[in-house]
């Protein structure tokens, strides 16, 4: 049956998602009671790519007790778990618990990447169709290069934030950390698809996202990134950096020595790149004028 559906959406020309639900039956106790809980009003959704600082933005967003819980939970490899646990077995049943269990105070948030988006929802257009009214933000690293060495990094050690054990393993994951201009490459090339596809549902869909970078969140600081997502969806109460923000990812020295190399032996082809990309970079607000309120 699940079949049939599938290719009947095709034949309509709507993408089937790639993310399976199991099939549930009898009595759902967690669900009933999750669903007698009021649902979120709002909805506010960053698109982003890997590694450019969205696990920090989340954490910050949850230690301030307003902004949801907003994580990837639309990720492929984070719902079987969850889905099970809400005993959801549709799409429409997730999205409804999820917008009663992580909302804080009539507010629901999420990440994405475009890789998610065809995964769980099919197309752009059926995830907006669920969330008509969200609020968006668009979450890049303008430095595409570093940010592909930090994925490469992540492939290669497992090892992705600095509090992922403790600093024996951590630098026993520098260790293991080599050099590979191809697979850097890939990492370019996959980054800068996932940010085409973000910009051509932006424009096919009639969205202005309000736009963020890893860069200009640095410059920002904790205080400045809360500023710039408050005022963008309104109508909160006023939100304090906590006191002891997240800590950021940090990379090494190894990092930066391959990100000069590739980009002194890759000059040429990163031109290209940056041609690209150029034009949605200068989308992005200067960082004064993110500060102002």
């Amino acid at each position: 049956m699940r079949r049939f559906f599938n290719r009947a959406r095709a034949a309509v020309g709507q993408k089937p998602p790639f993310f399976e639900f199991e099939p549930v039956s009898g009595n759902r106790p967690k669900f009933d009671r999750l669903m007698r809980l009021p649902p979120a009003e709002r909805t506010f959704i960053v698109v982003f790519t890997p590694r450019s600082g969205s696990s920090w933005v989340t954490r910050l967003a949850e230690q301030t007790g307003v902004l949801s819980q907003p994580g990837e939970c639309f990720h492929p490899g984070f719902m079987p778990a969850m889905t099970r646990f809400f005993e959801t077995g549709t799409l429409q049943e997730y999205v409804a618990i999820l917008r009663r269990k992580r909302a804080t105070g009539g507010l629901f948030g999420f990440e994405v990447t475009m890789g998610h988006v065809t995964a769980t929802f099919g197309t752009f257009r059926q995830m907006i169709a669920m969330f008509p009214d969200a609020t968006v933000f668009s979450l890049i690293r303008e430095d595409v290069v570093a940010q592909a060495v930090s994925l490469l990094k992540m492939q290669q050690t497992q090892v992705g934030h600095r509090g992922d054990g403790d600093e024996a393993r951590f630098a026993d994951a520098e260790e293991l950390f080599h050099y590979d201009p191809d697979g850097i490459r890939l990492w370019v090339q996959r980054l800068v698809r996932l940010e085409a596809a973000a910009e051509r549902a932006f424009d096919a869909h009639g969205i202005t996202p309000h736009r963020l970078s890893y860069e200009r969140n640095v410059a920002l600081g904790a205080q400045g990134v809360l500023d710039v997502l408050a005022r963008q969806i309104g109508d909160l109460p006023p939100i304090s950096a906590p006191p002891d923000p997240p800590a950021r990812r940090t990379g090494s020295t190894r990092n930066d020595e391959f990100s000069t190399r590739f980009r002194q032996e890759n000059s040429d082809w990163l031109a290209g790149i940056a041609a690209q990309r150029g034009v949605w970079l200068d989308k992005l607000p200067p960082v004064d004028g993110c500060e102002k309120p």
